[in-house]
């Protein structure tokens, strides 16, 4: 049997746009030449990751119900999307960098759905990826957390 790993964290989609010349003085407007959404997000990035390895990761966490297309993609890519949450009121989370011609940046970050994540993991996981944004809180309220120890070789940042 395959050993099941999860990813729990982040599924955000990024939007770099710009450049910008300067920013824009209250109720002025700048048009922009460049926009690209990437798919973005820790826990969603290792997914894709182990599944170009050959793996099934499962991620886990929260979206909005504009995930369709990157859900699919995921899915094309070995991903199983089946425990992620799809929030009705919110969207998924947003990061959002604006470049100028320096390539100097302004981020901005919307946390969206993985803000009101409520997350509850089986304890039969053999692996788990976390994700240090948000979910320390998880791991400390996860029972018998002091007993949480990592197989050789993964490290957990931010925790």
């Amino acid at each position: 049997m395959q050993t099941k790993v999860y990813s729990l964290g982040g599924i955000v989609v990024d939007v770099i746009i710009g450049p910008v010349t300067e920013i824009p003085q209250d109720g002025n407007v700048q048009t922009l030449k460049f926009m690209e959404l990437r798919r973005g997000g820790c826990a969603a990035n290792i997914c894709f990751g182990l599944g170009n390895l050959g793996l099934t990761p499962v991620l886990v966490g929260a979206v909005g119900e504009d995930f369709g297309e990157y859900r699919s993609w995921l899915e094309r890519h070995r991903v199983d999307c089946t425990s992620v949450h799809v929030s009705q009121t919110r969207h998924t989370a947003r990061f959002v960098c604006t470049t100028d011609r320096a390539n100097a940046q302004i981020a901005s970050f919307y946390p969206g759905a993985m803000a009101h994540a409520a997350l509850d993991m089986s304890n039969h996981v053999d692996v788990m990826g976390l994700d240090p944004d948000g979910y320390k809180r998880w791991l400390a309220e996860r029972r018998g957390a002091d007993d949480f120890v990592l197989p050789a070789g993964l490290a957990a940042k931010g925790i």
